[in-house]
């Protein structure tokens, strides 16, 4: 068998695009308007086509969901599309949802309640294959709808991405009409003696699209540039392969700079487009949506770097992004307002006893030990540099000591003087973030700090000339324990 040439430029577009490379089953999206009812007839010939090449071909389901709106015109769609598939023996099902209903449940636009009504029941019947992974969802789109979305997304307010228009293909969803104008599909119609139906809502300009589709479209054609469509359809590609490349580089970056919810500091010296793509994607990964974050939303977050530590902004989804010492981070409101209390953590106790002793923790242990002062190198002790060792007089301690995680009144000495510093500000002095001081050990006489372990120890403790004994304390980091 032979394609039209209408036929052909869709097969053509397939391959060039890889729309149904290894691919089984074409769950299409059926509403009985000319769009989909050409995608239907036009897919079920290039099935054929193959076939009759002796390649691996595919089938096709056809979905229809019956939005309840109209009253007997939905009634007569639904009837022309179970007839119409009957007809051309290619199975169908048929969902029937109040958009209506979900839509004012759930605060959204008649439009916005439909679309998502329409890809939960393609989702469903794509499910209904065994091998997943071998099922596309084709849709309806065409040239026209993608200038009219550009446009739509240009007064908008839209970025690069709303430029881009509508995607070719998205995980396993495709649109292979994508490259024909309305006005080719139906010509071809007509030429093939087609039926289908007309949605009266699309022919209504009470919805933005439609008057941009019977407006403003025809104005600029008239009267601006015949060329149009194709003017615009030509940016959106354009537009399209400058945002990919823009994400490829915003991955790189993500994972080069992002740290579980916080962007760090070091991103300010990539470029702007960057910086904000990392963020808007870090902030997605911690809402969950995006729908309301405006381009001011992510400026404003990216001009945290540029502020005082624990500076903070509230956000949409009860998100907050707040200045930390090592960047940006994103915390739901509720964990954010949560106090920097400590929490509760277990204690180990060291008996203040001569001979060896050893605390095992978890991935860590402690060795502890006391000698006379002589016996060990000056040298040793006065090293600044062994964080994870240190030395402290074993006379000027009083009573058993625990290790343990920071706990509320907790105090350091740090001066000769005596002056004492909560171990709340030294920690934040030391521009360790919050949600990492609990994870500080300490060697501690009740609310008195001798180490905060990996940093300093309390200034009264440290060897003299005029210490005899001193006790050995070291911290080590062992997985195997």
């Amino acid at each position: 068998m032979k394609l039209s040439k209408f036929e052909y430029k869709v097969y053509n577009f397939i391959r060039e695009q890889d729309l149904l490379n290894d691919t089984k089953h074409v769950v299409v999206g059926v509403s009985g308007g000319a769009d989909s009812i050409c995608l239907l007839c036009v897919l079920k010939r290039i099935s054929e086509y193959i076939s009759d090449k002796n390649e691996d071909s595919f089938d096709l389901l056809a979905v229809h969901l019956n939005h309840n709106i109209r009253g007997e015109e939905a009634e007569r769609d639904e009837k022309f599309v179970v007839d119409f598939c009957e007809t051309n023996g290619i199975p169908i099902i048929v969902e029937s949802r109040d958009v209506q209903g979900f839509a004012n449940e759930n605060g959204l636009s008649v439009e916005e309640a439909g679309r998502i009504l329409r890809y939960e029941a393609f989702r469903k019947a794509a499910d209904k294959f065994n091998d997943r992974d071998y099922v596309k969802i084709a849709v309806a789109h065409n040239e026209n709808d993608n200038v009219e979305t550009v446009l739509f997304n240009i007064v908008r307010g839209s970025g690069l991405k709303g430029l881009s228009g509508i995607p070719v293909k998205r995980d396993n969803i495709i649109r292979p009409l994508l490259c024909m104008r309305r006005e080719e599909i139906e010509t071809y119609l007509n030429d093939e003696k087609i039926d289908y139906v007309i949605d009266s809502t699309n022919l209504e300009v009470d919805y933005t699209r439609n008057k941009i589709r019977h407006k403003i479209l025809p104005y600029l054609e008239s009267n601006i540039n015949q060329n149009v469509y194709s003017a615009i359809d030509n940016l959106s590609q354009h537009a399209m392969q400058a945002d990919l490349y823009i994400e490829n580089q915003v991955e790189k970056a993500y994972k080069k700079y992002v740290v579980g919810d916080t962007v760090k500091s070091e991103i300010k010296d990539e470029d702007y487009c960057i910086v904000s793509g990392v963020v808007r994607k870090c902030y997605a990964n911690k809402s969950g949506a995006l729908k309301d974050v405006t381009s001011t939303h992510i400026s404003n977050i990216v001009r945290l770097f540029d502020s005082e530590v624990s500076r903070e902004i509230e956000l949409p989804y009860s998100i907050v992004a707040k200045r930390t010492y090592d960047g940006i981070s994103f915390a739901e409101k509720k964990e954010e307002m949560e106090s920097d209390s400590p929490k509760e953590n277990v204690s180990f106790r060291v008996e203040k006893s001569e001979g060896e002793q050893i605390i095992n923790g978890d991935g860590w242990k402690v060795r502890i030990n006391s000698a006379n002062k002589v016996e060990i190198d000056e040298n040793i002790i006065k090293n600044k540099e062994n964080k994870y060792t240190k030395y402290l007089d074993y006379d000027k301690i009083n009573n058993d000591l625990f290790i343990r995680g920071r706990q509320n009144g907790d105090y350091l000495i740090v001066n000769s003087e005596g002056g004492r510093k909560k171990i709340k500000d030294y920690l934040s002095d030391m521009k360790i973030p919050r949600e990492n001081r609990d994870e500080i050990l300490m060697l501690a006489d009740n609310s008195k700090v001798l180490w905060v372990i990996g940093y300093r120890i309390s200034e009264d403790l440290k060897v003299t000339d005029e210490t005899s004994r001193v006790l050995m304390v070291e911290f080590i980091k062992d997985e195997n324990v």
